[in-house]
């Protein structure tokens, strides 16, 4: 994602390696509507984000709202701070 800053490893003029932050803040793009009285708890569905990525998230997220994703495993992990 631009303006992400990130460590580049390189050898001989070439990138071999990059370290990426732990977490991320995206934004979701597309997910099903939220249904009044979701917790929680209350189960999960597919999101896209931002960069096109699709996430499993809560059922109370919505379009719109900011998320922080795992870079690692590409997970949820919980609402971003506003």
């Amino acid at each position: 994602m631009e303006g992400t800053i990130c460590e580049v490893l390189s050898w001989n003029g070439r990138v071999i390696g990059v370290d990426l932050p732990i977490n991320v803040e995206l934004e979701v793009k597309m997910t099903d509507p939220g249904i009044k009285g979701n917790t929680v708890s209350g189960g999960d569905k597919p999101a896209e984000v931002m960069t096109g990525a699709m996430v499993t998230v809560p059922l109370f997220i919505q379009i719109g709202e900011k998320i922080v994703v795992d870079t690692t495993s590409g997970k949820y992990v919980k609402r971003a701070k506003e």
